[in-house]
């Protein structure tokens, strides 16, 4: 797994966080939820409503084997081990956030053109800031886990 650090303006980061939760497959618009008729639920709808659902049935499917087959709905950031924080909690530029994403190498070359599709102030920060966010947020996660280790003990 690697690790990178971009930063946005703060103007856009509600583009950002849009960004990090959307799954499509989880969005209703693309694959609405879709009760599984049994033969008894069935047998008691009439021609027009299991026409209906067998459209809605075969739109469903369409939907996801076009979402299987189209690489850039497949970069899901909202799948990946991420963390956003403002600049000012790192002791950053106040008027910037951070992502720290965490993926496989093979997550990040259709993952930042999406991301600087979405998001227009997006970069890659520095370096040696990239190395200090990750190092912060590190030791913010080892601090958790020993606060949780001394809970439960």
């Amino acid at each position: 797994m690697a690790v990178r650090v971009y930063s946005c303006d703060s103007s856009d980061v509600q583009a950002l966080k849009a960004l990090l939760s959307y799954d499509p497959y989880l969005d209703p618009k693309l694959i609405p939820s879709s009760s599984e008729k049994d033969d008894k639920a069935l047998a008691k709808m009439d021609e027009g409503e299991k026409k209906k659902y067998y459209e809605e049935q075969a739109n469903v499917k369409e939907n996801i084997r076009m979402l299987k087959e189209d690489p850039m709905m497949n970069i899901i950031f909202a799948r990946q081990d991420y963390v956003l924080k403002d600049g000012i909690s790192l002791g950053l530029d106040r008027n910037k956030s951070y992502l720290y994403l965490k993926a496989d190498d093979s997550f990040f070359g259709l993952a930042e053109k999406k991301l600087k599709e979405n998001v227009k102030s997006a970069e890659r920060v520095e370096e040696d800031t990239e190395r200090k966010i990750i190092e912060s947020i590190d030791s913010e996660r080892e601090a958790a886990e020993q606060g949780l280790g001394s809970i439960f003990g």
